[in-house]
């Protein structure tokens, strides 16, 4: 099975968009476990978790649709 030139585009969107969410949640990670260091406050953590799943979840999801539709439909 081959692939088209728009099969290729999409995949070179797909691979910043999978680093960038590694980038966040590794963010995420790394900016609970200095909240954890000296409290165990779980409403300290809390919005960093939560800003995270909304920025993965809704924000690059959102972006990478419209990105993929100007790949797909470059006329519009």
């Amino acid at each position: 099975m081959t692939k088209n030139k728009t099969d290729s585009k999409v995949e070179k969107v797909l691979g910043p968009y999978i680093l960038a969410n590694a980038v966040i949640w590794g963010a995420v990670i790394v900016g609970s476990a200095f909240i954890l260091k000296d409290s165990g406050q779980m409403p300290k953590m809390l919005p960093i978790l939560g800003g995270g799943a909304a920025f993965c979840t809704v924000i690059l999801p959102g972006a990478l649709a419209a990105r993929i539709k100007k790949i797909l439909h470059p006329e519009e």
